[in-house]
């Protein structure tokens, strides 16, 4: 689905799944562990979940980049997209969205 995405042709699309991962695991785990404070073990749960998500957050925004001109694509999706726009934008394009540099299918 995602074989043009300029993310998959530069080999970063395991940082990608990394990070999208993380904070979906950490999500849930603040889910699960936030509504029962009172029980034991639970703010392991949320504490866990919240520091895996801002992790993983991070980790996308910060190694997720262009090989060319190093401008961080995930983080420059955050700042400049609306929210229902940014992953459909960075995922759609083939080329870097600010130095125009196209790949195809180079290893970072």
């Amino acid at each position: 689905m995602f074989d043009n995405s300029v993310i998959k042709k530069t080999g970063q699309w395991w940082k990608f799944l990394l990070a999208y991962f993380g904070i979906l695991v950490g999500g849930v785990g603040m889910i699960y562990g936030f509504p029962r404070l009172d029980q034991e073990y639970a703010l392991v749960w949320a504490i866990g979940g919240w520091v895996l998500t801002f992790a993983s957050f991070v980790f996308g925004c910060v190694s997720i980049r262009c090989p060319a001109c190093k401008e961080k694509w995930i983080w420059r999706m955050f700042c400049e997209k609306e929210h229902q726009w940014g992953i459909p934008w960075l995922l759609g394009r083939d080329d870097c969205p600010i130095c125009k540099q196209k790949f195809h299918g180079e290893l970072v």
